[in-house]
């Protein structure tokens, strides 16, 4: 289906609801001042998407069945990959299976494109007469300037297309053609590049940050100690805080806090007035002090617990996230 948007999202709320089903958790920094323009564009097989922000942010992308390429807008435009910072000639790779960390660390733009694992497939015999897949979840390419420029200038202009002149991308010829020169773009990238797996230390990483979010997730009613969380992921407390900050951007214990702050919000907005109360989704994850709580939430959102309660419940709202799963997401610093 030939479709396209483009979404100027204030607030974190609308920024995660514009976001790909395969992002599973937002992290941003600017709290309830965070201001975002997501355009998306589905050609016949390949999808875009482009973030422009003044704020940080990190996305947590799991991939079912396509390949994506992540890559900043600008050469000087800091991207980090699973905690990496990528050079300008570098892009991300993400094959079915792979869960990564995308992270903007400074004002720009973070463009994304997929392909479903078939089609690149086809491409690369097509194009350049070979299999051209990535073999590892998660990978990283070194691309020559000048390809990496031209997939740059295309996506760019794309997403331009679709602020100015969306009709266009409506038709079929038009985008057949954007979807090939793209497509081109994609693939002599690839031909060309040192494409490289994750080093063992992210790899592990990764897992420490997998795991503690799996603790969390089993644990959304209280607070958790750092010494529990430290033995039941067998990592040194010192361990646990350099990989956070590196792959998260801020320390173990503030995200777990605002992870749970999350999650009460989320109730929240979802819960029919008259039959909850603050009080009550407070405790219901862990927070015993509800003058903290009530601060820590008004800095986050821009509003009171109260508020929120009163007036956002919509019975009608779509389900927060793919299959109707919560998409837990949290605010940085």
């Amino acid at each position: 289906m030939l479709r396209s948007s483009v979404q100027d999202c204030t607030g974190y709320d609308e920024f995660r609801f514009a976001q790909r089903p395969g992002v599973r958790e937002v992290h941003v920094a600017g709290g309830s001042a965070f201001t975002a323009r997501v355009t998306k564009i589905d050609l016949p097989h390949l999808r875009l998407q482009s973030i422009n922000t003044q704020h940080p942010f990190s996305l947590r992308v799991e991939t079912q069945d396509r390949i994506g390429f992540a890559f900043s807008d600008l050469e000087d435009a800091p991207l980090k990959h699973q905690g990496r910072q990528l050079a300008a000639s570098e892009i991300s790779l993400q094959a079915p299976g792979g869960a990564l960390w995308s992270t903007i660390t400074a004002p720009g733009t973070h463009r994304t494109l997929s392909v479903p694992r078939e089609r690149l497939l086809a491409l690369g015999r097509i194009l350049i007469g070979r299999d051209i897949v990535p073999e590892e979840p998660v990978m990283t390419a070194t691309v020559a300037p000048a390809s990496l420029g031209r997939l740059r200038a295309l996506h760019k202009k794309a997403t331009s297309l679709a602020a100015t002149a969306p009709h266009t991308l409506s038709q079929p010829e038009a985008a057949a053609a954007l979807e090939a020169a793209l497509s081109e773009a994609m693939i002599d990238c690839l031909a060309g590049s040192d494409v490289r797996p994750e080093r063992a230390t992210r790899r592990r990483n990764a897992e420490i940050i997998r795991r503690l979010v799996q603790l969390q997730e089993a644990n959304q009613d209280r607070s958790l100690l750092m010494t529990e969380v430290c033995a039941a992921l067998r990592v040194s407390q010192r361990t646990l805080h350099y990989v956070c900050s590196d792959t998260l951007g801020m320390g173990p214990k503030q995200y777990l806090f605002l992870r749970r702050l999350r999650l009460a919000h989320a109730e929240l907005r979802r819960a029919p007035p008259g039959q909850t109360t603050v009080t009550g989704v407070a405790m219901q994850y862990g927070f015993w002090e509800l003058g903290r709580f009530a601060g820590a939430y008004r800095k986050e959102f821009g509003q009171s617990p109260s508020v929120t309660l009163r007036t956002e419940y919509d019975e009608t709202r779509r389900p927060e996230g793919p299959g109707g799963s919560t998409i837990v997401a949290c605010f940085g610093p």
